[in-house]
């Protein structure tokens, strides 16, 4: 497949907004925590629980486009970034929804 997924196309950009969106969709406060603690202890575990979220999504867009290292990867590190980042003592539910802008 040639049409490679580019991170620097604004369509291209939203495609991936949705899928980190849908990835951590219905993610629970105690699955934050718990891949928190599993990223101090065991980076491999914690990357491949990671991946697991959005992998089929992944696969689906693999159907349309090349998907490069570079793309994973920045859907990787986003998703890493969230999960460090949101603040679970806000919290007024048992599950998010995650809205990028």
């Amino acid at each position: 497949m040639d049409n490679h997924l580019n991170l620097h196309c604004e369509t291209h950009s939203k495609i991936l907004t949705n899928i980190i969106e849908q990835s951590l969709t219905g993610i629970t406060p105690n699955e934050i925590v718990k891949l928190r603690t599993i990223c101090d202890q065991d980076r491999t575990e914690y990357y491949n629980r990671v991946k697991i979220k959005y992998a089929k999504s992944l696969e689906l867009l693999c159907l349309n486009f090349r998907i490069t290292n570079e793309v994973e990867e920045a859907i990787f590190f986003l998703i890493h970034d969230i999960i460090h980042r949101i603040s679970i003592d806000m919290l007024e539910n048992n599950e998010l929804e995650i809205k990028l802008s």
